[in-house]
């Protein structure tokens, strides 16, 4: 029996836990001893609480209530926690005393029938004593008791099979110190007593070697390509000695062979070094000769801005404490080390959902702080608000819920909104969310996120503070459905003009987790910006520099060159003679890249196809636009960038808005076309080159009559080169 002490004192309670390290995702009983080191008596409480996962009762993966009826096979997947059988009894001796304790548990107020999984609620186990209990007593709960059940269930029946799924089941996350603390309660004043510790393990079964590098780099300039094994549940693996190596040797800075040992952590970082511009890949090799490449690693003197990877989106975590009182955030240790992110944010609910809601908060704006170093890495300070509890006050339902949105502040210091629908009853208006914020004093972002799975209300704006939306996560695929209400499309139909970002939106804390899933794979958020710190990110946030995926690391470089001038993805402009520029270097072979454009219905037009049999695709296309067209969206036309892989992996760019009217007082008139007043277009066909013939297009909205460019009045604006790289 392993047994983890910290802060005992004279005549306190000794707890314990039979075989204190479990792994993950099994059920198995998990037996809890405490040794009595002074008198209790009749009537006294002892009470053994379920951990809390930053504002998250561990019920997400296993439950446990007092009656084997309950008992369910273990969940898997992020399906509904499963349900284990609690027991407890008191030992004198060798002997167990009958009728010692009596037993309920709070997740179980009046039986059976009243036993919940709430996650956001406090439980616990509760004993009330029925005998006096000496020194050297000792109290054994069993969480997960199979024996016991079928102790119980062959006095009332023949089929007992049920009592197999009695165990306990443990978290899909591998954590350390898990503390199971207690306290004993007397006439309602409780005192709290030392806590026993478990540890959670990864499988010890290799699913992944993940490799990291950064995307951008100079020539000649070390950086760390990470390198993580991982188990089926993006666990770093401590206990797998793997012994890795570098292809090419002559990159490695330091030494390019590493065995794994358990203080590694289940993650290394090589030091790598390359002098050569250009896209490189690095490969490593195991012992048995199989080899990994790295995502693509863009290597250029050039480079204005750097591409950065983030996870801004993540509910829940786990932090503990050294022994000199050092606390450790493991969503951080996770984010950073193993998965190698450079922007992230524990993304907590709005007030009223978390337990413990302020003190997580305060929580979060330390990590804001401590873990936020200029250059290296960045921890937002957000929160996610919910229009549904507005929405039940104000139509009984959530019919006329706003969705969800991340808010994330510009600094550290930033307040925690509420969902009290008195405090905060929407987006706009005088107690609407927006304004709310307006009276802080840190600046802030608003990101609405999975529109077309939790409700939306494109009407609804905030064009000082909104910039870009979350576009893909665990929710689903927000650009599929296009003509369906909260879609990409949709949005960009409504004149609602934001970028795009992906996200995982996961409840287990890890960030960038490659293996969480819900509907989906999670996805990540890429930042194009001229340095990683508050103000940088928020510069890129704000010009919506940013892409979306779903949870590989390509590179997507797209812009428009217009007379000389670089239009960059995010820019609303007036354009005259615009061209394509088009780099994607991906993580697989590419299948296609797409460049959509839509106006203002609802009707994405494909106007332009490459296809290739390799990673690798940069080029550059002109952009012919037809001068016979009188456009006249309000909206402008919006145009982007899908790449989708062979292994399904699909990339997406933030638009870029083009649009003729000069009354559209949100655009950029970069080459000076519109007159002083801003009322008339100047005519810019003597700038445009004329296609030498007709240019092949690629549409949804096929043209069927043989006129050319009558189908151009029906699904778009311009015709496009098709070009098969």
């Amino acid at each position: 029996m392993f047994l983890w002490l910290i802060g005992l004192t004279a005549h306190a309670d000794v707890p314990s836990v039979d075989d204190p390290t479990l792994n993950i995702e099994e059920k198995n009983p998990l037996i809890y001893r405490v040794v009595i080191q002074d008198n209790h008596e009749v009537g006294s409480i002892f009470r053994l609480k379920d951990p809390i996962f930053h504002g998250m009762r561990w019920s997400k993966w296993g439950e446990l209530s007092p009656f084997w009826e309950l008992c369910t096979p273990l969940a898997t997947g992020g399906a509904q926690a499963s349900w284990g059988l609690v027991t407890a009894q008191v030992i004198r001796g060798d002997t167990p005393l009958e009728n010692s304790v009596s037993l309920h548990r709070t997740n179980c107020p009046a039986g059976p029938n009243s036993c919940t999984a709430d996650i956001h609620r406090p439980a616990y186990t509760e004993l009330e004593l029925l005998i006096d209990l000496q020194v050297d007593d000792e109290i054994v709960i069993v969480m997960g008791d199979e024996t016991a059940c079928f102790e119980q269930c062959t006095l009332t029946q023949s089929d007992c099979s049920r009592c197999n799924d009695c165990g306990f089941e443990t978290p899909d996350r591998a954590f350390e110190r898990v503390p199971l603390a207690s306290e004993w309660c007397v006439n309602d004043i409780c005192n709290q007593g030392p806590s026993a510790y478990i540890d959670i393990s990864a499988q010890p079964q290799l699913k992944h070697i993940w490799l990291s590098p950064p995307s951008t780099v100079r020539p000649g300039s070390s950086f760390p390509l990470k390198v993580a094994l991982l188990d089926y549940r993006g666990n770093p693996i401590p206990q797998l000695g793997a012994q890795i190596s570098l292809v090419d040797q002559r990159l490695s800075v330091g030494a390019p062979i590493h065995r794994f040992v358990p203080s590694d952590g289940g993650w290394h970082d090589f030091e790598i070094q390359i002098e050569t511009e250009g896209i490189h890949r690095v490969e490593l090799e195991d012992a048995q000769g199989n080899r990994f490449t790295s995502p693509p690693i863009w290597v250029s003197s050039d480079h204005t801005h750097q591409l950065y990877w983030g996870d801004i989106h993540v509910h829940h975590g786990w932090t503990t404490w050294t022994e000199d009182g050092v606390r450790i955030d493991h969503n951080h240790r996770y984010g950073r080390d193993v998965m190698g992110l450079d922007v992230v944010s524990e993304s907590i609910k709005a007030r009223g959902i978390e337990i413990n809601a302020d003190g997580l908060w305060s929580e979060l704006q330390d990590n804001c702080r401590q873990y936020s170093i200029d250059g290296d890495y960045l921890a937002l300070l957000g929160f996610e608000w919910i229009g549904d509890p507005a929405a039940a006050a104000n139509c009984g339902d959530n019919s006329c819920s706003q969705g969800h949105h991340n808010i994330y502040y510009s600094d550290c210091n930033g307040l925690l909104a509420d969902l009290d629908p008195t405090i905060i009853d929407g987006l706009e208006g005088s107690k609407g969310l927006w304004t709310w914020l307006q009276q802080q004093d840190s600046d802030y972002t608003s990101i609405p996120h999975a529109m077309q799975f939790t409700r939306f209300d494109y009407e609804a704006r905030d064009p000082a503070h909104q910039f870009i939306a979350e576009i893909y996560s665990e929710w689903g695929d927000n650009t599929i459905n296009l003509t369906s209400a909260g879609s990409t499309a949709h949005m960009l139909s409504s004149g609602l003009r934001l970028g795009w970002i992906g996200g995982s939106d996961n409840h287990d804390g890890w960030m960038g987790n490659p293996e969480s899933t819900k509907n989906t794979p999670s996805g990540l958020a890429a930042f194009w910006s001229t340095g990683l710190n508050h103000t940088e990110i928020f510069e890129s946030i704000t010009q919506k520099q940013t892409f979306a995926t779903t949870g590989h690391r390509p590179i997507l470089d797209f812009y428009l060159m217009d007379n000389a001038y670089k239009i960059p993805m995010g820019t609303a402009y007036f354009p005259a003679n615009p061209a394509v520029h088009l780099r994607y270097h991906g993580t697989d072979t590419v299948e296609k890249v797409q460049l959509f454009s839509i106006a203002e219905h609802p009707n994405a037009e494909r106007q332009l196809l490459w296809e290739t049999t390799n990673p690798d695709l940069d080029t550059v296309e002109t952009l012919y636009l037809d001068d016979r067209i009188d456009f006249t969206s309000p909206h402008g036309i919006a145009i982007w960038i899908e790449a989708t892989q062979e292994d399904d992996e699909k990339a997406w760019s933030s638009p870029i808005w083009l649009s003729f009217s000069c009354n559209d007082s949100n655009m950029t008139d970069v080459l000076g076309l519109c007159d002083s007043q801003n009322t008339e277009y100047t005519d810019t066909a003597s700038i445009r080159p004329p296609p030498a013939q007709s240019p092949k297009s690629s549409s949804r909205c096929q043209a069927v009559n043989p006129i050319p460019h009558i189908w151009l009045s029906l699904c778009s604006f311009f015709f496009m080169i098709r070009r098969r790289a």
